[in-house]
């Protein structure tokens, strides 16, 4: 059977070739896009949905498919990428879809849903990964470098009170 172990969306992923391990970079929880939404725009940015898929050491060898799905804070679903997950060689596998234009027709929590395809050819969802989509309109565009941080933390977290650290 194949498990779903974790996915993290993140502006860069990297795999030293040395070790085969992956360095995940920049984790992406929350964007804030400059202007009104617009159902026509996609938003130009890098960003990875990176993935690690295993199977038990006493499981039998398998291969399967999987995909990651945008869905938009009203769960339609805007595009999806379907990739095969090898476990035959190896009891774990890495998966990684790259995003180069991101549709955000709305404001609000959207959800990248990782699922596995079943025997009987059907989807089972194993993680949703969320990012939240925030819009800023032209009169609260920041003047300054200072103005800006303070609009995305207000934008960021409504009602949540600053902590000062001692």
């Amino acid at each position: 059977m194949i498990r779903h172990v974790w996915s993290v969306l993140c502006s860069e992923s990297v795999i030293d070739i040395g070790t085969n391990n992956v360095s995940l970079h920049s984790v992406v929880e929350r964007l804030t896009v400059a202007g009104a939404p617009d159902p026509e725009r996609k938003l130009r940015i890098n960003l990875d949905i990176v993935s690690l898929w295993e199977r038990l050491p006493d499981e039998e060898p398998l291969r399967g498919n999987a995909r990651v799905a945008l869905l938009t804070p009203t769960r339609e679903v805007l595009g999806a990428t379907e990739f095969g997950v090898d476990l035959e060689s190896a009891d774990t596998c890495r998966s990684r879809v790259h995003y180069l234009d991101l549709p955000l027709p709305v404001e609000g929590r959207y959800v990248f849903e990782v699922a596995v395809q079943d025997g009987a050819g059907a989807w089972r969802p194993m993680s949703e990964v969320p990012l939240r989509i925030l819009f800023l309109p032209p009169e609260q565009w920041p003047r300054s470098r200072g103005d800006l941080t303070r609009s995305i933390a207000e934008r960021a977290r409504p009602g949540i009170p600053e902590i000062d650290a001692p």
